[in-house]
């Protein structure tokens, strides 16, 4: 993927996890009311920002299981 697609996909994300609710405010991931934290996000920013720190600390869980699965594979 080029920077621009990365960029592209990258937004595309955002704008399919980040929902409004009634009330004006915003979270991420829809299936849940307040997407990682008990309190929704005043701005879609906010909730984007939320996500992105939410999959930085999901990536550091992930990494050990996928070099098992390499070694398996191998």
């Amino acid at each position: 993927m080029t920077d621009s697609e990365k960029i592209e996909a990258f937004d595309a994300i955002a704008i399919a996890f980040t929902n409004q609710w009634y009330d004006g405010r915003w979270t991420w991931w829809v299936s849940q009311p307040s997407g990682s934290s008990d309190t929704p996000r005043m701005t879609r920013r906010e909730a984007i920002e939320d996500l992105v720190e939410w999959a930085k600390w999901k990536a550091k869980r992930q990494r050990p299981r996928r070099r098992l699965e390499l070694l398996v594979v191998k």
